[in-house]
């Protein structure tokens, strides 16, 4: 079964060999002891490194890097040809993003080519877009950026470990940013913020972003659907929304909240604040 795993030097002669033949699948030369030599130094090069494996085989990677306080770039995403389409790149790519925004960078560039068409693909549908030149490779024609902002102007309303709620003025939602799984009032006190949001503000909508956590005990989601969703209702909220990663097994749970309340709310999954 392949799994992702934090590089160790233990892996650089399969990171050599699979960096090498992905290159060489690409037309590319890979030169460790040239333009490449970073890879002979892995560990302080990145701030993570990545590697999937087959076994001991090392059959995909990617990386973070450093460019400023607020910005991370993403680096080395390559995956075996015999993995692509079952969807092993989204995931290298979303353990790289999450990683980044865990550290506090507020957003991920990254740089490409414009006839790598399926990664350009990717990209975009992670919620990539195009932003302007930030380096001097003469070899890339694509920049891209991952805003974990938003890219919309948010009030902040509530912070915590677990959570983050704001509201936009500009789309009338209320959003609860899940930064890890939790439970009981930990889970709770943000979703009495928002309601208070929606009280506060006609019309107002709610959007929790689930790709980084959620709720975590049974009597939550009891108390979602027996409180929150009524009260929600009662101050004028129309539409929940639910931002999910593709193929996010938690999709499962939300169709549980949204049956138990579907005569109440109406309920949409989306993949990022721009389809509110």
């Amino acid at each position: 079964m392949e799994r992702i795993v934090v590089y160790t030097d233990s892996l650089k002669d399969s990171v050599f060999e699979f960096t090498d033949k992905c290159f060489r699948e690409i037309g590319k030369a890979f030169e460790p002891d040239g333009r490449h030599s970073f890879y002979n130094d892995i560990e302080n090069e990145f701030d993570c490194f990545w590697c999937l494996l087959d076994g001991s085989e090392v059959v995909g990677t990617v990386a973070i890097k450093k460019i400023d306080d607020s910005t991370a770039e993403m680096k080395s995403l390559y995956l075996s040809s015999e993995l692509r389409g079952q969807g092993y790149g989204y995931k290298l790519l979303d353990s790289a993003v999450k990683y980044a925004g865990e550290k506090g960078y507020k957003r991920v560039v990254l740089d490409s080519m414009s006839k790598y068409a399926d990664a350009l693909k990717l990209y975009e549908r992670y919620g990539f877009k195009p932003t302007a030149r930030y380096n001097d490779n003469k070899f890339a024609d694509v920049f891209m950026e991952y805003d974990m902002t938003y890219g919309i102007d948010l009030k902040e309303i509530y912070l915590s470990e677990c959570s983050d709620v704001f509201y936009s003025e500009d789309k009338n939602v209320v959003l609860v940013h899940w930064k890890k799984y939790c439970e009981l009032e930990q889970y709770r006190t943000p979703l009495e913020r928002a309601l208070d949001v929606i009280r506060d503000h006609e019309g107002c909508d709610y959007v929790a972003d689930t790709r980084d956590g959620f709720e975590d005990n049974p009597l939550d989601t009891k108390w979602v659907a027996e409180y929150f969703m009524p009260k929600a209702k009662e101050y004028g909220c129309r539409i929940i929304y639910f931002i999910i990663d593709e193929g996010n097994s938690l999709k499962e749970e939300l169709e549980g909240q949204e049956k138990d309340s579907s005569e109440l709310l109406e309920f949409r999954y989306i993949y990022s604040l721009d389809e509110v």
